[in-house]
């Protein structure tokens, strides 16, 4: 998978300061990775995810992390819940940030701007997160889309400058 990986599950462990390129994945926390810190890290130019927590990887905490120039800058995907990302930046990526079926997060004060798609995307019945203070502006589809999501808090956030929609609820048919 290449980058830096904890697999299989590895748990309070800190990666600090780090950087991670052209690889298939940059941080890679495997199924059930939980109670791990990433901060100040830089996990871009990577062909699929800068940071990616997947499956049931819980109580993680990304801080100040960089994840440009990705397909997805950082990705929590199934059940990946109770984890906190503030102040990280995930910018020129396919999506920013994206939680896909991953519920009870916090996402404060990170930046997603300038991303081919979305620059926050809650899909798959993603619930019960926070969003507060996060700037999404000038992507190509909307700044923060909440799909098939419910039950989410969206406070202070700004989400300007999108080609389609600041902030939208609902899912795309047509």
């Amino acid at each position: 998978m290449g980058g830096t990986g904890l697999n299989p599950p590895s748990s309070y462990n800190t990666l600090a300061s780090n950087t991670v390129s052209n690889n298939i994945v940059g941080i890679y926390l495997d199924v059930s990775s939980n109670n791990n810190t990433l901060t100040d890290n830089n996990a871009s130019n990577n062909t699929n995810n800068g940071i990616y927590l997947w499956s049931w990887s819980t109580y993680n905490t990304l801080t100040g992390n960089t994840a440009n120039s990705n397909t997805v800058g950082i990705f929590l995907y199934r059940s990946s819940n109770y984890n906190n990302l503030t102040g990280n930046t995930a910018s020129d990526n396919d999506y920013g940030i994206l939680l896909d079926n991953s519920n009870t997060n916090n996402l404060t004060g990170n930046t997603a701007n300038s991303n081919n798609n979305d620059g926050i995307r809650l899909a798959s019945s993603s619930t019960n997160n926070n969003l507060m203070g996060n700037t999404a502006n000038s992507n190509s589809w909307c700044g923060i889309w909440l799909w098939d999501s419910s039950n989410n808090n969206l406070t202070n956030n700004t989400a300007n400058s999108n080609s389609w929609c600041g902030i939208r609820l609902g899912v795309f048919e047509q």
